[in-house]
């Protein structure tokens, strides 16, 4: 039993409002925030392992910020570089199976978007990690009631990647022995 969590008799209250990794689904209504605690952990472990400055968000229509993330809930984009015709993508993996299991991942590159077979691999490395304490109780303070344990930190590096577009990242695998895809649409500028 945890000695800080809401005693039993008093009701959980309406849910307003998710976490922005909290993979439920919800409709739009309810906006997704970035608790403070992990925004800050994020945004220090991202300039120390990557030389990131500012951790990009996306402004809400309700005036709010969040982070951007993929569809899934599953990977969290970090900050990009170009040099010359290389363009590199750091992103952080989130929701990885609970104690040793780790996913098998694949990214591919959406060549054409009219053209689902048009796909081009994508090489990448990762980094895992353990979530700090303070963190997780973040997170479960925030209503994420079962955060996760550790997470992975991926830089994927595209060659020629054209400037001025969007790019379609496909994410597949399994997790937890189950299968997975995910995407991510990001400007290479």
């Amino acid at each position: 039993m945890d000695p800080l969590s809401r005693p039993m008799w008093i009701p959980d209250g309406r849910l307003t409002r998710l976490v922005y990794i909290d993979p439920t689904d919800a409709p739009p209504t309810i906006p997704r925030m970035a608790p403070a605690i992990t925004s800050a952990w994020v945004a220090d472990e991202a300039r120390a392992r990557f030389g990131i400055t500012i951790v990009p968000m996306l402004l809400m229509e309700d005036g709010s910020t969040t982070p951007v993330i993929s569809d899934s809930r599953y990977f969290q984009l970090l900050g990009t570089k170009r040099i010359g015709s290389s363009f590199t993508i750091h992103l952080l993996v989130w929701n990885l199976p609970r104690g040793s299991g780790t996913p098998d991942v694949s990214i591919t590159r959406l060549l054409n978007p009219t053209d689902q077979s048009s796909r081009m691999p994508v090489p990448f490395t990762i980094q895992p990690a353990q979530i700090p304490a303070d963190v997780k109780r973040d997170l479960q303070d925030s209503g994420f009631p079962k955060p996760p344990q550790h997470v992975l930190w991926m830089e994927a590096t595209l060659t020629d990647a054209p400037t001025a577009t969007e790019l379609k990242l496909l994410f597949n695998g399994t997790m937890d022995q189950q299968p997975f895809s995910d995407t991510l649409t990001i400007r290479a500028d």
